[in-house]
């Protein structure tokens, strides 16, 4: 009987999670037709209806009787109306209010300058015009592939980036208890996102190009120019090294701060990550150039060597390129260029490890992914040199 209960109930009711409520609510295990409480009389008055004791929600036990299984329910329903342990939709938080406390409380704070604003502005200007007007309850799974479907068209850092906010945002609520499940969880969900142009390394015959006109610029900007050449840091870490950070001696370069902007000033932080605080090595070319403008006295040595007592801030910086570009042609390139083609041609003539370690990669992956085809002519190189082998094992 008790089974025959719960089945009318789940076909009844079209929510499990309420029914899972009511069962919670009726104690069904003291349903009985044959009630020794009553009198003869009485029990043969119910011989043809039903009879549930039940315990209510505020822990009073009662009967309930019909002339049926769902004519109990019918009953015991609307005097003791059900509600959902889940929180309706519209009782939760707009999406934009609760995204935005929640980047502000958890997220923002964990991150440093650059890279707050970056995701603060793709909270503006991507996520939160989106779902606008919607509550934190309504948004689905579909809602989500939607964003995807309708950004498409942003580069895939981007996508990636509204992503880890999307997934921070409903892990949030969901710990908050003002969902019952994240819609970021599907299998189903697809990023979309154009194919990204990579920048390409300057030709040799276009670095030999700047080799050669290098004179031409005034011995300060002749080294900031060479250290992105012949080193391969990025801009940050190139504009934070001191004179006490190359030896030498020993021929290494000793990478261990950078310096980013934030709103035009100068931030003093360590390297993009762990990988980052590395040595590189100080190639001839660079040490004759560096050797012009070394200071003579030891309480310099703790100098910037660009910029000095103090760093440069991103407008300093860029007028300094622009001085250089109008005295010579740098094809193009920029700081992250001459980077990507030192990186580029020392594929060539070391090995993949000791690659990652002068990029300051914290995975092998990604320099594998970047800089494995400049490889290539080693590679080939080798069908000469491997010829013949199985037959000289014998």
């Amino acid at each position: 009987m008790i089974n025959e209960f719960m089945n009318y109930c789940r076909d009844a009711l079209p929510a499990f999670e309420m029914m899972t409520n009511v069962l919670r609510q009726m104690n069904l295990d003291n349903h009985t037709e044959n009630n020794t409480d009553v009198s003869p009389a009485e029990r043969d008055a119910l011989m043809a209806r039903e009879r549930f004791k039940v315990t209510t929600p505020n822990g009073q036990q009662v009967w309930v009787t019909g002339a049926s299984i769902s004519d109990c329910f019918n009953r015991y329903a609307l005097q003791h109306p059900i509600t959902s342990t889940i929180p309706e939709t519209v009782d939760t938080p707009l999406f934009a209010d609760y995204a935005w406390e929640w980047f502000t409380t958890y997220r923002k704070p964990k991150l440093k300058y650059n890279t707050a604003d970056m995701y603060a502005g793709n909270l503006k200007n991507h996520v939160i015009p989106f779902f606008k007007g919607k509550h934190v309850g309504e948004i689905t799974t579909k809602d989500v592939q939607d964003f995807y479907n309708a950004k498409k068209n942003l580069s895939a850092s981007v996508n990636r980036q509204c992503r880890t906010l999307l997934i921070g945002i409903f892990n949030s609520a969901l710990e908050d208890g003002l969902i019952a499940k994240s819609p970021m969880t599907s299998t189903r969900l697809t990023i979309i996102s154009k194919k990204v142009k990579t920048r390409e390394p300057l030709t040799p015959e276009q670095i030999k190009d700047i080799e050669a006109n290098l004179h031409k610029l005034c011995t300060e900007d002749k080294t900031l120019l060479a250290l992105l050449m012949y080193t391969g840091m990025r801009r940050g870490e190139m504009l934070g090294l001191r004179w006490s950070d190359i030896d030498f001696e020993k021929k290494l370069i000793h990478i261990q701060r950078q310096i980013t902007v934030h709103k035009n000033r100068p931030v003093l932080s360590a390297p993009k990550s762990k990988a980052g605080i590395r040595p590189v090595p100080l190639l001839n070319e660079l040490e004759s150039i560096l050797r012009e403008t070394l200071p003579n006295d030891p309480n310099r040595m703790d100098d910037y060597i660009v910029s000095g007592k103090d760093p440069y801030s991103e407008r300093q910086y860029r007028n300094r390129m622009e001085r250089i570009t109008k005295n010579i042609d740098l094809h193009g390139a920029t700081a992250h260029v001459l980077r990507h083609t030192f990186c580029t041609m020392a594929a060539g003539h070391t090995d993949i490890k000791t690659l990652q370690t002068m990029a300051g990669h914290s995975k092998i992956s990604m320099t594998m992914d970047r800089y494995t085809h400049g490889l290539d002519s080693r590679v080939q190189s080798q069908s000469v040199n491997l010829s013949g082998m199985y037959n000289s094992m014998n």
